[in-house]
């Protein structure tokens, strides 16, 4: 939704997705503004007329294959074909001549959530930079390497859940147990406080219990972090392990030019 807003305040002027779950159009982004490179598996294609269609139910097929559907248009009424592509199917050109288009004159780039490890898509910011650009890459997994090598710290990434736990029983013991009630940012301050100093570490506390004649409910707070990046253990620098290319995913590499591309996804049968 954050990109929807940018583009309707004119900040945001196109989407390059290699996503197939519809959720760009389904957020609000523009069709015209969207060039979903791998396809979308609610979408349908009139290959006569160019007609697409937007199903509120997954299509069947993948591979750009013919579908149990026909075009609509009194006109044309041509077998409609799945637009998902499968493994080593070219890119559709639309889409890709448009995304090549968008980032030639892009002012900026975000690369949101990607690995920059697919050819041809990963290419495709470069082609900001060439024309003058700037690219934003949003992804801890690319980023750290980078900030390893600038001997930056990343703060680690604290997550914060609350859990509540109904206990049913028979009261057997003669020990009472009390209700309680502990200030909730107090206890979450000193959890994170402790998740910030030590690498995988998980912390939990009781903020509130309550005892009834035959339950007892309490809410528990956990806090957990991801490794930070500039421990002693992990300034080792990491060796890349040759890795046999037997499901025809491309690696993106400096002087890669692919014009096809492969999904991840499962071969099917």
């Amino acid at each position: 939704m954050a990109l929807v807003e940018l583009e309707r305040a004119g900040i945001l002027k196109f989407v390059i997705s290699q996503n197939v779950d519809c959720l760009h159009l389904r957020s609000g982004i523009p069709r015209q503004k969207l060039a979903e490179l791998h396809g979308n598996s609610f979408r349908e294609l009139c290959p006569s007329c160019g007609e697409e269609y937007v199903r509120d139910f997954e299509i069947e097929t993948i591979g750009m294959k013919v579908t149990s559907r026909r075009c609509s248009n009194s006109d044309c009424g041509a077998k409609l074909r799945d637009t998902v592509l499968d493994w080593e199917d070219a890119l559709p050109p639309k889409e890709m001549n448009l995304a090549e288009k968008h980032c030639r004159t892009a002012d900026i780039v975000l690369c949101l959530g990607t690995s920059l490890q697919i050819t041809p898509a990963c290419n495709l910011p470069l082609k900001s930079i060439i024309g003058g650009g700037k690219i934003v890459i949003v992804n801890l997994q690319v980023i750290a390497g980078v900030m390893q090598l600038l001997d930056f710290r990343i703060p680690p990434y604290i997550r914060i859940d609350l859990v509540q736990l109904i206990l049913r029983h028979v009261p057997k013991s003669k020990v009472k147990k009390e209700s309680f009630t502990f200030g909730k940012n107090n206890v979450l301050q000193e959890l994170m406080d402790v998740a910030n100093k030590e690498s995988q570490c998980g912390q939990h506390a009781i903020i509130e219990r309550k005892v009834l004649p035959r339950s007892e409910i309490t809410i528990d707070a956990i806090v957990t972090n991801l490794v930070k990046y500039n421990n002693a253990e992990n300034t080792k620098p990491v060796e890349a392990i040759p890795i046999a290319n037997t499901n025809g995913i491309k690696r993106c590499s400096a002087s890669t030019k692919g014009t096809r591309t492969s999904r991840k996804r499962s071969k099917l049968a």
